[in-house]
């Protein structure tokens, strides 16, 4: 009798201690899904912050700014032309490079440098930060240009990467800002 008293309680034991392990395991595996699951979270959060940056320059090509830069061209433009002769003062080449410069003076002095003097900003009550990093002007040929923009969007020391290529078309009727590259990935730009 008290032998099979005995086998009892060690059963009972090897029961509790296998409900144990499944418990643990069990507890264990919810963990690890709830840090991927958070990851996951906290990544999602931090690519939105990178195309914010984006996103909140690129409205600065609202229509005032685009009216400014057209009138800035046309300027240029009237202040070459001879009216006499019916013919430009200058190549225009030389036109297109007049115009070229003063719209990306216009643009770091009126956009840009607000920007990339900011350093990293928040966004609301969020812990989302983001920062824009890098835009270069280019031109592309005559009055088209090309404006590369570069984000970083930070949400708990997660980091995204936005860029984006606008292309903005003084010629253009209609909207002269169109988008030709759009990227939110977490991989930094290689320089």
């Amino acid at each position: 009798m008290s032998n099979s008293k005995g086998s009892a309680l060690i059963f009972t034991l090897m029961v509790i201690l296998i409900l144990t392990v499944l418990g643990v395991s069990i507890l264990e595996l919810s963990l690890t899904e709830f840090k991927i699951s958070a990851s996951y979270g906290n990544n999602v959060l931090s690519r939105y912050a990178a195309e914010a940056g984006l996103d909140i320059l690129k409205s600065e090509f609202n229509t005032n700014l685009l009216t400014a830069l057209k009138n800035n061209a046309q300027r240029i433009i009237d202040n070459n032309y001879d009216m006499e002769k019916g013919t430009y003062k200058v190549s225009m080449d030389q036109l297109y490079s007049l115009i070229f410069n003063d719209t990306k003076n216009y643009l770091y002095s009126y956009v840009f440098n607000k920007y990339l003097n900011e350093g990293n900003v928040a966004l609301g009550n969020s812990k989302q930060i983001y920062n824009i990093s890098n835009i270069t002007f280019t031109q592309d040929e005559g009055m088209q240009y090309i404006i590369h923009i570069e984000t970083v969007g930070i949400y708990r020391n997660i980091k995204s990467y936005g860029h984006a290529d606008l292309i903005l078309n003084l010629q253009a009727t209609g909207n002269p800002i169109t988008i030709s590259n759009w990227t939110i990935d977490n991989i930094p730009p290689s320089n």
